[in-house]
């Protein structure tokens, strides 16, 4: 039977991302009628000259091929949608987008030379693809598994060979959105040693191998990676001998724009103060000990008033190993010029002790009698009060409403906010300033409306459009809203992407159940309660060298199992167990004068082979009847074990007990996996409890 096929007049539609393509819906309707068709549907795009439109796929002289999973059937009557990764693959860079005008008629005019024939494919599930970098920039991805995994579940289906892919990755530190390019170069399917040109990558475990072009485009990557990124005069670099808490720089910037700076942070945990001076015009100081580039939006530390500017915190070199500044230049509008500016850090131990308050400055001391300037309000010297007091009211005015004196010429640049109460010197224009920045809102790239002294808290917590650190894809991402489903209320609170992004499934590794990653806690949560709740396995031998389990069908007074009780048994009745107690000490005699033989394996201190010496007769006879006087019934009889496997695995039990388990859940394990002391472990963490929980 020949395979479902239709020609389909492209349209381009940019919302498509990937291999995704919408169809129309009687392309739906005469698919289903075929109930032999894969899952999930796969089609084979080709685009063809138009002679060849009528003629079969393996007749036409294909100019492009590429294959394509479905999106939706929503598409119009003879029209197919596909994104722009697609129109590149096709060809069709400069096709008609379905956002242009030209595509909003109702019945779109082909192209000459556009149209696709759209077969669908049957592709084999890939196990192997090989991407070769395009770019030299592909060794600064953060996350190179985690970035590839999130792209091509997210955007792709299939793969073909021959494609290029767009991985875009947000920086984590400069939190700008970089693109790299791949190219698949190869292809590989199960059960196929050669490679394919296509295959399924949905829900499937794909081993995916990055290989350079050439050695030369791998060099330029590894230079790339470990290059500088500030150019010199953005680093600063503390100083030396004397010097060594102190860094600083010039520099100039330009009317609202930003010059960025870069400082290692000393070693330990240290307080820092930076101050900005501006030389000449104004500038304003940010800072950040996660963002790279530190802005009016995104920032941690801010101080934005006129003149200098200074801000006072503290840093832990192991948590934040780099000090991120930035200056804002003039932001008073068109005119402005660029503002010349000095840059000082310091940096002391920090001390415990220290209080959060700044320190006051001392007052002076003085000597002898002192008069309030009843101008100024400061203390003079009696013997000078009345010169001091001439000059003041000569020069001196005192503000009424904070009470501080300022010379008559600079009282008119002296003014009070309205809002708060704050107050400055420079003069309608800093005053302009202080209220644009602290009393006017920022437009926040979210679409509100913050004030600065809030910013960076929205932008930390709030903020739809502030990037996170996604706890599943553990990629930065746009976070979204904020998730109110009750779910992810009770699970701490989710953004809507941690939402989206922990609704995937996985496969439990102990029950097999598919679970959601947002309930993978909750889930294995349950699995640690069920295995405290388990009953304890049956109980072991009572000989400290053997690993089998008693067996209840067969009894018997000393507690042993079949195999280590067999030298005992005793056809006639025995109820004062004298002849076991004689066989008992024949046992220990027989294993402290000559031992059991083994030992390479043997680890009982009650045994020749293990110790390497023999006792004397008269030694080992009272050795013996200690033995068996011993109120426990719990015997290292290793002569009585005949299968090495089995002293071996008690041997390893014993060793695993320290883990937390007993000997009884250490021979289990080790049964299950095989006597593999590490799988062993394992196996007693996922499902043993431990020794010091009780089964209620």
């Amino acid at each position: 039977m020949a395979a479902w096929t239709r020609s389909l007049k492209p349209v381009h539609l940019s919302t498509l991302t990937g291999d995704r393509v919408n169809l129309p819906s009687e392309c739906l309707e005469s698919i289903t009628r075929d109930s032999n068709h894969s899952h999930p549907l796969t089609f084979q795009l080709i685009r063809a000259l138009p002679s060849q439109q009528d003629q079969q796929p393996q007749q036409q002289q294909q100019k492009a091929t590429v294959f394509a999973s479905v999106r939706e059937f929503t598409a119009p009557p003879g029209i197919i949608q596909i994104g722009p990764l697609l129109a590149e693959a096709l060809g069709l860079a400069n096709l008609t987008s379905l956002e242009s005008p030209d595509a909003m008629t109702e019945e779109p005019i082909p192209d000459v030379d556009s149209y696709i024939l759209v077969t669908i494919a049957q592709l084999p599930p890939g196990v192997h693809a090989k991407l070769t970098p395009l770019d030299s920039t592909y060794l600064e991805i953060t996350d190179m598994r985690a970035t590839l995994e999130t792209h091509l579940r997210k955007h792709h289906a299939t793969l073909t060979k021959g494609l290029t892919l767009h991985v875009t990755e947000i920086s984590r530190t400069s939190r700008r959105a970089i693109e790299h390019r791949f190219l698949v170069s190869e292809l590989h399917a199960a059960d196929n040693d050669k490679p394919v040109p296509g295959c399924i990558i949905l829900d499937q475990d794909v081993t995916v191998d990055i290989e350079p072009l050439d050695r030369s485009a791998a060099e330029e990557a590894v230079r790339n990676k470990y290059a500088i990124r500030a150019t010199p005069e953005c680093t600063l670099a503390w100083g030396s001998n004397d010097d060594r808490g102190q860094a600083s720089t010039k520099g100039v910037v330009e009317p609202n724009q930003h010059v960025y700076f870069q400082l290692p942070a000393q070693p330990g945990v240290c307080e820092y103060t930076v101050q900005l001076e501006p030389l000449t015009g104004d500038a304003d100081l940010f800072l950040s000990t996660i963002l790279e580039h530190p802005t009016l939006l995104d920032h941690t530390h801010f101080n934005v008033e006129s003149g200098l500017s200074t801000i006072s915190l503290q840093i832990d070199h192991e948590v934040s190993p780099i000090l991120y500044i930035g200056v804002l230049g003039s932001t008073d509008g068109e005119g402005a010029l660029p503002s010349q500016f000095e840059i000082c850090v310091r940096s002391s131990p920090s001390s415990s002790t220290s209080s959060s308050a700044p320190a006051m400055d001392a007052p002076d001391e003085l000597t002898g009698e002192t008069i309030q300037c009843e101008n100024c309000k400061t203390s003079i010297r009696a013997a000078t009060y009345q010169l001091h007091l001439a000059f003041c009211l000569r020069h001196n005015i005192l503000c009424s409403q904070c009470h501080r004196a300022f010379p008559k010429s600079a009282i008119d640049a002296h003014w009070h906010c309205s809002f708060c109460d704050a107050s400055g010197t420079g003069g309608s224009q800093t005053q302009r300033k202080h209220v644009r920045m602290f009393h006017t809102p920022q437009n926040c790239e979210c679409g509100a409306q913050i004030y600065l002294s809030d910013m960076a808290e929205h932008r930390a917590r709030i903020c739809p459009a502030r990037l996170h650190v996604c706890r599943f894809c553990h990629l930065l991402v746009p976070a979204g809203l904020p998730s109110f489903t009750a779910k992810d209320l009770m699970l701490g609170g989710m953004s809507s992407h941690e939402s989206d992004c922990g609704a995937r499934t996985i496969q439990c590794r102990k029950c097999s159940a598919n679970i959601q990653l947002k309930d993978v806690q909750t889930h294995m949560a349950m699995h640690k309660h069920q295995t405290r709740l388990q009953p304890p396995p049956p109980p072991l031998c009572c000989n400290t060298c053997c690993a089998t389990i008693q067996n209840p069908a067969h009894p018997n007074h000393a507690r042993l199992c079949p195999a280590c009780f067999a030298p005992f048994w005793n056809p006639r009745p025995d109820p004062q167990n004298q002849k076991y107690s004689q066989k008992l000490v024949a046992l220990y005699f027989q294993q402290l004068t000559t031992g059991c033989g083994r030992p390479e394996i043997c680890k009982s201190k009650h045994c020749a082979s293990a110790t390497g010496r023999s006792m004397e007769p008269t030694d080992a006879a009272l050795a013996a009847l200690s033995l068996i006087k011993q109120p426990q019934q719990q015997h290292a009889l290793c002569s009585l074990v005949t299968d090495a496997r089995i002293l071996k695995r008690r041997t390893l039990a014993d060793a695993l007990v320290p883990l937390g388990y007993s000997t009884e859940w250490c021979v289990k394990a080790l049964v299950a996996s095989d006597d593999d002391p590490d799988a062993a472990a394992h196996w007693l963490t996922d499902n043993a409890p431990p020794r010091t929980t009780t089964a209620s």
